[in-house]
């Protein structure tokens, strides 16, 4: 899936959806080939074509269990593991069940032989993938270490050879040094920056792998690195940007930022200005989060495109104080921290109504933030505007598909 990723026109999520019905259609085939052939009264029989039937039927039944996103979402690592034991013992019975066949099904073969040959060759792909990635030269794999920040983790990869990232990308890790069961365990996280030798995640903790990394803060542990996959979404032919984030939603679009500053210095980039919104739950979250970055971008930007406004909504240093109004930073006032919520229609509005020609706006936030954007675009009543929902790994969903708004006669 992460190969497809990123080497088709289909984003992740249109591909999930395409996995999910053609896991649907072999189920319903299956299932009507189960009833028509126990409607001719052929009983089960205890070994050879029954019992192979049997066991691919129960391997379809056995996802059907396992499919339901709530039971998806909780038991991530055990219910990706169960998924391809069990498609590897329906692949198995399918094969035993089409051999055993008193006249067998050659063409039947042929067709469930060459899928068996894609799987083991993409199989064998992905692990040579991972020591390309992770190894140098002798045994030990890439160092990763892990720093706690506020509400946060930042894991710095320092990997064997220079990579090549593109925004929107993301990253499979295994961890060595957690034990067993953390080896056995591969997650994906979003590439937030990236040095010729180093790569960073921004993470924020929610349970089970992601909560346990917490136990090894200002540890230096070995990791297995697959990727990068994911595609990228080309900003630069947009004269202007308009970005929404919040919490670490920021690691999906600093990236982003990144290229079209690089594009922006080679003359490569339409893009006139840059307008980040960034809404955050504790003041001092982003000096820890991003601080570096920014002022990477900041120093990058020599024609003073970028402006951010970073909205705090409580938790202040000072809690007495309560501050409220603004605060400017940085050369030409490009960074504002405001401490109130922010108001994403109204600034939304503003935002497009000053803006011309081709504007995206980027969004990569919560639910309740994402929908008032995406309501908002929707009845902006303006040509040329392009909406792009980005995801952030790990993240409840993945990065959604690029929405075109229709334009308005």
């Amino acid at each position: 899936m992460s190969l497809l990723t990123s080497y088709s026109l289909l984003s992740y999520h249109g591909q999930q959806v395409a996995h999910r019905w053609l896991g649907w259609i072999a189920i319903s085939n299956g299932a009507i080939h189960s009833i028509v052939a126990l409607s001719f009264g052929r009983p089960l029989e205890h070994k050879g074509v029954g019992v192979s039937g049997l066991v691919a039927s129960l391997a379809l039944l056995a996802m059907i269990i396992l499919s339901p996103l709530r039971l998806y979402a909780r038991t991530y690592e055990t219910t990706v593991n169960a998924h391809v034991a069990l498609s590897i013992s329906l692949l198995g019975s399918l094969w035993y069940h089409l051999y055993a066949l008193p006249s067998p099904s050659w063409l039947g073969l042929i067709y469930l032989n060459t899928a068996i040959g894609i799987l083991v060759i993409g199989c064998l792909l992905s692990c040579v993938h991972v020591l390309y990635r992770s190894y140098r030269t002798g045994w030990h794999p890439g160092v990763l270490s892990i720093r706690q920040l506020t509400d946060a983790i930042q894991i710095t990869i320092e990997v064997p050879r220079p990579w090549t990232f593109r925004a929107g990308q993301h990253i499979y890790l295994r961890v060595i040094g957690m034990g067993i069961r953390a080896l056995w365990q591969s997650h994906p996280f979003t590439v937030a920056w990236w040095d010729q030798n180093r790569v960073t995640l921004l993470i924020r903790p929610r349970g089970g792998f992601t909560r346990r990394l917490l136990l090894y803060s200002g540890c230096r542990l070995h990791g297995l690195v697959e990727g990068p996959f994911g595609t990228e979404h080309d900003l630069r032919p947009y004269g202007a940007i308009i970005m929404f984030a919040s919490g670490v939603g920021i690691a999906a679009q600093v990236p982003y930022i990144r290229r079209v500053l690089e594009g922006h210095d080679t003359s490569q980039a339409c893009t006139q200005s840059i307008a980040l919104y960034w809404q955050l739950d504790s003041e001092g979250a982003h000096q820890e989060w991003v601080k570096e970055w920014m002022d990477e971008l900041l120093r990058r930007d020599m024609h003073y495109i970028l402006s951010i406004f970073v909205f705090v909504s409580g938790n202040y240093n000072d809690p007495l104080a309560c501050p409220r109004g603004a605060e400017c930073f940085g050369e030409h006032h490009r960074v504002n921290r405001i401490f109130g919520d922010l108001d994403v229609t109204t600034t939304l509005c503003g935002e497009l109504s000053n803006r011309r020609g081709k504007t995206a706006v980027v969004v990569c936030a919560g639910p309740a933030m994402a929908d008032v954007v995406r309501h908002t675009v929707r009845n902006a009543l303006r040509r040329n505007v392009t909406l792009l929902e980005l995801g952030v790994w790990p993240g409840p969903s993945g990065g959604g598909p690029m929405i075109a708004v229709p334009p308005v006669s």
